[in-house]
């Protein structure tokens, strides 16, 4: 990595502003994605996801604008059914997107997940998903401008890797880092390449024509196609080989016979070639696959998408959570031993010991079985007056301290000890000296 991507390396421990990283969860061709913790007043914590750019690009203004304009967008969208944008801050120099936690996996996590069982996404859990992920489309679609004039959004980048599921059964959108709105691509400095998932990409984005929102449905049929079979319609080996298929102008593969003729016919419609035979928005793509739904008897509800998750997922689930607790645990004590560090410069009036990073631990990569490294901040005698110190009840009662503190309060009382020691031989060699020279 470049003297300058180190700069804006990040790692466990790191703050950005009020949020304190906890440990990366994701990583896509721009971003990194962290769970964080939100240290409000009073004690206030509040687990959330935090997007940063990758150290590479950081200080590239073209990829700085991508992000504030997905910031933007994603922003103005209010739905259940589309992750939240909670904030969008810098800090220093590193732009951050901070989003609601998703306690959940991706469509393709659970898709591969079922598939390791040899068995099928059922008709009714898929119907569900993807009348719900079309409803938050839908919202992201009618998206309008201070004036009420509509946007013109599209996200681009519909895919099963962009759909969270959570332990809830609530399914939510992600990730519209590459969304256009009316009359600009917001990555129009890449004009001219290809952006999104091959096999989940209209054939008028595929060959680099303008999109509007039916692409997006195009993408929703796609989606419910690999539920329904565990694979791409124009799938293949060969992400070369799937984009020649949806140029080459090949109509959309048939449902195996096992599927009735009218979820066929949804799917072919949704996935046809001309956008003008397709549904005209999310919402008409929505009522068709719900008014399908109450044909065929379907009627699930999120509680019942939950079971299906918590069945195929619990693993996955119990796993998150350990890792979880392990970060939140390794968090309270690493802040733990930066107070004790910071009383133990002050006891001992150390100078010349200045971290070039004070308030930013330093740390290792965290994993579920590996301890974070032993942190000691020192703050020089020019900034004392300007930190206030924590009240030395403010450790004691601090959660999760765990035998760390124990052992650094230890590391204190020993410290001082010595101290005294000191002080009291000086005192008595200059009371001998004084001696002496009368």
């Amino acid at each position: 990595m470049s003297r300058v991507g180190e700069k804006y390396r990040l790692e466990p421990g790191h703050h950005l502003d009020r949020y304190e990283l906890l440990c990366p969860i994701a990583r896509g061709g721009m971003a990194w994605v962290w769970l964080a913790c939100l240290h409000g007043k009073a004690g206030f914590e509040k687990l959330v996801a935090v997007k940063t750019i990758l150290p590479q690009y950081a200080t590239d203004r073209r990829f700085q604008r991508m992000f504030l304009d997905e910031a933007r967008i994603a922003a103005g969208i209010t739905h259940a059914n589309v992750a939240r944008v909670l904030d969008l801050g810098e800090s220093r120099g590193i732009l951050y997107l901070v989003m609601e936690w998703v306690d959940g996996d991706s469509l393709a996590k659970l898709q591969r997940a079922v598939k390791d069982r040899e068995e099928l996404i059922p008709i009714d859990v898929a119907l569900r998903i993807v009348a719900d992920v079309s409803a938050g489309l839908h919202a992201a679609h009618e998206l309008r401008d201070p004036s009420g004039a509509q946007l013109g959004v599209v996200h681009r980048d519909v895919s099963p890797q962009n759909i969270l599921v959570s332990v809830n059964g609530i399914a939510k959108l992600i990730d519209f880092g590459i969304v256009t709105v009316r009359d600009r691509a917001l990555d129009d400095f890449h004009a001219g390449l290809l952006k999104g998932k091959f096999p989940f990409m209209s054939p008028e984005q595929a060959v680099g024509k303008p999109v509007d929102r039916r692409s997006d449905v195009w993408a929703m049929g796609a989606v419910t196609y690999y539920l329904l079979t565990g694979n791409a319609p124009y799938g293949d080996d060969n992400e070369f080989a799937t984009l020649r298929k949806l140029r080459g102008g090949a109509p959309p593969p048939s449902l195996p016979p096992m599927y009735p003729s009218e979820l066929n016919a949804l799917c072919k419609r949704a996935m046809a070639r001309n956008p003008e035979e397709r549904m005209a928005t999310a919402a008409e793509f929505q009522s068709s696959v719900e008014m399908l739904m109450v044909q065929m008897g379907c009627h699930r509800v999120s509680s019942d998408l939950a079971a299906f998750v918590g069945h195929h997922m619990g693993d996955r689930r119990d796993a998150r959570y350990k890792a979880i607790a392990h970060a939140v645990r390794v968090a309270a004590d690493r802040r733990c031993k930066v107070l004790l560090s910071r009383s133990m410069a002050e006891a001992l009036d150390l100078d010349g010991l200045e971290d070039s990073n004070v308030g930013i631990p330093r740390t290792i990569p965290m994993a579920p079985h590996q301890e974070d490294d032993e942190t000691r901040t020192f703050i020089p005698r020019s900034q004392r007056r300007r930190t206030r110190l924590a009240p030395r009840s403010a450790c004691v009662l601090a959660p999760s301290c765990g035998e760390p503190f124990r052992a650094a309060l230890l590391g204190v009382a020993v410290a001082l000890s010595f101290a005294g020691v000191i002080v009291l031989l000086r005192i008595l060699f200059l009371t001998v000296g004084g001696g002496v020279s009368h």
